[in-house]
């Protein structure tokens, strides 16, 4: 049985293999996703205002490293598929590959806490409540299989992908 703050292992496709051996898809969320985990589970037991902040950043901050993980995870996977002929990066696949919101919420996140916090603004709870859509958002995603090989050239690349190599 595999137990894990909030199920979020379950959620992310863990599964015991072999010999009672823990197999997670893509191991880049183990460390953010779990952190991320046991933040959620104590800001929502949380009624004090600094401790819902304090729970709250470590949650947008690790589901914003596990998304940086997983998108370039997802990235490098795609331009070694179509053999590296077509450069693409985590920026590029971001909200274009999956119909989900975790794009608007990483924005949210950004604007409400990361940088309110960077310039000494005080955070609120009507800041934090993107943290919870945020961190289930990232479980919209399809952890357990990644991807599906989508055509790269139809995707909408960013300028530092478009542009060519210097030689």
């Amino acid at each position: 049985m595999i137990i894990s703050p909030n199920d979020w292992m379950i959620k992310a496709g863990a599964k015991i293999v072999g010999d009672n051996q823990l197999a997670l898809p893509l191991n880049c969320l183990l460390v953010p996703m779990g952190l991320a985990s046991e933040a959620i589970v104590s800001y929502r037991q949380s009624e004090a205002l600094n401790e819902r902040i304090k729970h709250g950043l470590v949650v947008v901050t690790m589901v914003r490293v596990a998304d940086t993980a997983y998108f370039s995870r997802v990235a490098k996977m795609l331009y070694e598929h179509n053999g590296k002929k077509i450069k693409i990066c985590e920026h590029c696949i971001r909200g274009q590959l999956w119909p989900t919101k975790i794009k608007e919420y990483r924005q949210k996140a950004n604007k409400n806490i990361i940088h309110k916090m960077e310039q000494g603004l005080p955070i609120n709870n009507i800041d934090l409540e993107v943290v919870e859509k945020y961190y289930e958002e990232m479980f919209q995603h399809p952890l357990t299989n990644p991807i599906h090989w989508p055509a790269v050239n139809g995707l909408q690349r960013c300028n530092k992908c478009t542009q060519k190599r210097k030689r």
